[in-house]
């Protein structure tokens, strides 16, 4: 079957530039200046060392090219979008077994798997944070219960208070003992009036 030229371009090796003809005498070079191309899509011209080029040019049957061209005229004649336009190329270009399928076909056990890994991280995320709720939990109820028996954890506790009670009956001087057994203590005077968040 007849081929037909479509693209006539190159790549440049020493300088990674991609550079193609676009119509007969469209003589240009690659941005270092090694190779060039020419020819548009009437003929095929290197110029320079052809062992520095990546040919990139594609060629295609008569009859696809023919039938890609009719599927164009055909959206015209008929009004339809770009997308109609498209998808009839695309029709054209299966018809002659020019397409990769594979590309084209819609995997629902990948989007199955997808959703289902999505909402297992969401199960996870919301245990994650039970999980930290509780911690903080256990981490008060522990404190609390270290310091409600010093005899037995050595833990510093409250051993008593000094100066006036406030309406709540929080004093203005509290005595702190480092650990059970000793005869010191620290004072810790408070700096301001009860408050509490704005709920």
């Amino acid at each position: 079957m007849k081929k037909t030229l479509i693209q006539n371009e190159l790549e440049c090796k020493k300088c990674g530039d991609i550079i193609y003809s676009e119509y007969r005498h469209d003589f240009k070079y690659c941005k270092c200046g090694s190779v060039a191309v020419d020819g548009g899509m009437d003929y095929i011209r290197r110029i320079g060392n052809v062992i520095d080029t990546v040919d990139r040019s594609m060629h295609m049957d008569e009859d696809a090219l023919a039938d890609c061209k009719e599927a164009i005229r055909w959206t015209e004649d008929t009004d339809r979008n770009e997308l109609g336009t498209v998808l009839a190329v695309i029709r054209a270009l299966r018809q002659h077994g020019l397409l990769d399928m594979s590309k084209f076909k819609y995997d629902s056990k990948k989007t199955v798997m997808v959703k289902e890994i999505e909402g297992k991280i969401k199960e996870l995320e919301a245990e994650n944070t039970q999980l930290q709720e509780t911690v903080a939990l256990y981490q008060r109820l522990h404190n609390k219960l270290m310091h409600e028996n010093p005899e037995k954890n050595g833990r510093y506790f409250i051993c008593g208070k000094m100066g006036e009670e406030d309406s709540l009956g929080l004093p203005d001087i509290i005595m702190v003992c480092p650990t059970y057994g000793l005869d010191g203590f620290q004072l810790y005077k408070k700096d301001g009036n009860y408050s509490a968040p704005g709920w």
